[in-house]
């Protein structure tokens, strides 16, 4: 008999959890795939300590084929489903070369996705904590925030550097916002010319309250501990917008910051909202014995899935829950291959825990509620336990231990580089150009009014269609007029090293410009 093929999309805590769990099960009954964009499994609950300077980022990941060695591992994106078929269209390599990958039996896994897009300007300048490499690059950021706060004379560009806001405080909130606070108390050590009264951390919750996961008497406890450690918060508060340089709140209040963190818009994959499926809350509906509705061979779970309860509300989306749908999958798909019915998916919750930062918690497991210490060091050993692999144990609770020890670690360990292309938001006012800058690239209006200042009160407008900032990097100085926005405006920026690489193409003639152009030199 051959073996049946196993197709699972996503190497989160559920697809990467069914499939070592079906090779168990299966052994050479089964030919299981397992495709992801990443060749590493990443544990959550452990982004913030990444992005808090405690784990090391790659400390914090499993290498899928270390933790699946009878999975067949792809890397790729998919690009289309067939579910009639249970066919995959896969994006793979450099050169983006169309595979398409065929299963007996389909199961999606791809969890959420982060969008901002109804939010102006979030998408362009909040930083998200959903990847390793988000917490990674947010460390980062708020340590060149240090670096370039300690020598600016500028008490406005000061301010900004050191107002750090996070949006949301259910657990993913919460636990960024202690890690972010902790990085700076033990890092301000290092820059005597900033005072710790000069940060400001502001936390932003639309509810009224904070960590509506846990009971009232704990969240309580994480808000006055917060409190105390100096986070500003604005419960009942909304997003309005962002820009390069501020956040605006559903109120008109606006926080003057270089650092926004988001940690809300999950929204299911724009993938699954174009398939033949029901969706439920942004998830897909599914039977209790998680296979989708109408199709007896394709299943799904964690974040993807909205997985119903005996008590009608659905599965929470948590790694736990995706742990336990993804044991349950596996032992229900092999049942559908002995020919055995499926059983129904029940949520036995094992606690909620939180951390806050500086070996303070909050938990609740069963009817036990702890705070403080005891709740940190149960979170700890929570989290250790539930690691996939012996030597991932081991590497997180080396550095863990030795964060107890030692100073965090302040070095930045990426260039502070600016990405080649972006796209960034200004509000009227908002001073793009200061006079003396050498200026981060050119400037592409896509939208609103920008004006060069002159003494005078006269100066150049840009707008649609219009750029600024060549002439500084072509003539190799900085800017002799500041440049702001005149109105709220929309820019697209290439950065200066890739425009310099450009024009260094046209000037020697790997792109020759017209013979007959009176062009002085390479415009966009």
């Amino acid at each position: 008999m051959a073996a049946a093929r196993i197709l699972i999309l996503g190497g989160g805590f559920g697809g990467a959890f069914a499939a070592r769990r079906l090779s168990a099960l299966l052994g050479e009954r089964a030919d299981i795939t397992l495709l992801d964009r990443k060749n590493y499994f990443v544990f959550q609950p452990l982004v913030p300590e990444i992005a808090g300077g405690i784990v090391n980022v790659l400390d914090a990941v499993t290498p899928l084929r270390h933790m699946l060695p009878r999975v067949r591992v792809r890397t790729g994106l998919v690009r289309a489903i067939d579910l009639d078929a249970r066919r995959v269209q896969v994006v793979q390599g450099e050169m983006g070369d169309l595979v398409d990958l065929e299963a007996d039996h389909l199961v999606i896994a791809l969890g959420q996705v982060v969008d901002l897009g109804r939010f102006p300007g979030m998408s362009e300048h909040a930083f998200t904590v959903k990847a390793a490499a988000d917490a990674f690059a947010l460390r980062n950021h708020i340590i060149d925030c240090l670096e370039r706060a300690s020598i600016t004379d500028d008490p406005d560009e000061r301010r900004g550097l050191l107002t750090f806001v996070v949006v949301g405080a259910g657990l993913s909130g919460v636990e960024v916002m202690g890690e972010i606070q902790e990085l700076l108390r033990r890092g301000l050590r290092y820059y005597p010319g900033i005072a710790a009264g000069e940060t400001r951390l502001v936390q932003v919750e639309f509810q009224d309250r904070i960590l509506p996961e846990l009971s009232a008497e704990l969240a309580d406890y994480a808000l006055g501990l917060l409190r105390r450690r100096g986070v500003e918060f604005r419960l009942g508060r909304g997003v309005r917008s962002a820009a390069a340089g501020a956040f605006e709140l559903d109120d008109g209040s606006l926080i003057d910051t270089r650092t926004i963190v988001a940690t809300i818009g999950n929204a299911p994959l724009p993938l699954l909202r174009d398939l033949p499926l029901r969706l439920e809350r942004g998830r897909v509906a599914v039977t209790p014995d998680l296979r989708v509705e109408g199709r007896a061979d394709v299943w799904c779970l964690g974040d993807a899935a909205h997985v119903p309860l005996d008590d009608g509300r659905p599965a929470p989306p948590t790694a736990q829950a995706a742990v336990q749908q993804a044991r349950l999958l596996a032992d229900n798909v092999a049942a559908v291959l002995d020919g055995r019915p499926p059983a129904p998916f029940a949520f036995r919750s094992r606690g909620t825990l939180a951390s806050l930062g500086g070996r303070r918690a909050v938990a609740r497991v069963g009817r036990l509620r702890l705070s403080g210490f005891p709740a940190w060091l149960l979170w700890r050993l929570a989290y250790l336990a539930m690691l996939p692999a012996w030597i991932t144990r081991l590497r997180v609770a080396i550095d863990q231990v030795l964060d107890l020890f030692l100073p965090r670690n302040i070095v930045q360990t990426a260039e502070p580089a600016l990405a080649a292309t972006r796209f960034q938001r200004h509000r009227a006012g908002d001073v793009v150009v200061r006079s003396g800058q050498l200026g981060d690239g050119v400037h592409l209006v896509l939208s609103g009014v920008y004006e060069a200042m002159a003494a005078d009160g006269g100066g150049r407008v840009y707008g649609p269609g219009d750029h600024f900032g060549d002439d500084a990097i072509v003539e190799h100085r900085a800017h002799h007029r500041p440049i702001r926005a005149r109105t709220d405006a929309v820019c697209f920026v290439l950065a200066r090293g890739d425009y310099e690489r450009i024009a260094a193409a046209l000037v020697d003639g790997a792109v020759a410009p017209p013979a007959d152009s009176d062009e002085a030199r390479p415009r966009l």
